[in-house]
């Protein structure tokens, strides 16, 4: 009886382990002929059709580029590995001057809706901004990877290992008592509360620069950052990024693998 309970929960672990895989991520790769022929069975798409390029890198941010006749689009990878269950991407894009007079305004925007990623046959979800507002995301390391600091609280540092309890009343033992450490009135320790304020800071700066709806051109480029959830990423494999722009589809590539 005990023997198959042990099997059960052994199970259960080994499962919860799988879940809980981290996969590192890197732009920098070269397929396999194994990938190439399951990239082509699973999503249609064929490697040397991919004009990403080479990858180039900014103080550790690595950039992929695709031109085509009417756009061109740019990629932004800062991290190492899927942290917080989400890849974070800066994409920008900008059309060539000779495009804007051949579409209309709605379909020169760019958001999140002109940007799909999937692997191995399967869509990740792409959060929008409205779902990004009102998320639980903590972005601290991803932006620290894009060399982006994140606002820090001002803690009084001989505080931060101590618990501070507000003024309370304790009413008569039966009624509301608590033993003073257990008091539900205590306020969190401090290094709790800065942490929490860095992670609110960290998603305030990421909404600033988030992608939104914003208008094409040839003057300049517009982008932001677009967050990707990680579920559905299971194995290691190629996720493939596509960015919509003006009926041209530029696709980049990702490898994904556990980290031992």
């Amino acid at each position: 009886m005990y023997r198959g309970v042990y099997i059960a929960l052994g199970l259960v672990f080994a499962v919860w382990l799988g879940g809980c895989a981290r996969f590192g991520i890197t732009a920098d790769f070269s397929a396999t002929k194994d990938e190439l022929d399951m990239l082509k069975q699973t999503s249609g798409i064929e490697i040397k059709a991919l004009k990403q390029g080479g990858v180039s890198y900014q103080k550790g941010v690595q950039i992929l580029r695709s031109r085509f006749v009417d756009s061109s689009v740019q990629v932004e990878l800062g991290q190492k590995d899927i942290a917080h269950s989400v890849i974070v991407l800066y994409i920008s894009a900008q059309l060539t001057p000779s495009v804007a007079q051949k579409h209309s305004a709605q379909s020169l925007l760019f958001s999140p809706a002109n940007i799909s990623a999937h692997i191995g046959g399967v869509a990740l979800e792409v959060v929008d901004y409205d779902r990004l507002r009102k998320g639980d995301y903590d972005f601290i390391e991803i932006l620290q990877d894009f060399n982006i600091p994140t606002p820090t609280p001002s803690v009084n540092a001989q505080m931060v290992h101590y618990n501070i309890s507000p003024f309370y009343y304790v009413a008569s033992p039966g009624f509301l008592y608590f033993p003073l450490m257990a008091s539900p009135f205590m306020i969190e320790n401090p290094s709790t509360i800065a942490y929490a304020q860095e992670k609110r800071g960290a998603l305030k700066v990421l909404l600033m620069n988030a992608l939104r709806e914003s208008s094409l051109s040839s003057d300049k480029a517009q982008g932001g950052f677009v967050v990707i959830k990680d579920k559905g990423i299971k194995h290691n494999g190629i996720m493939i990024v596509e960015v919509r722009i003006v009926g041209e589809v530029h696709r980049f590539a990702f490898r994904l693998e556990k980290l031992r």
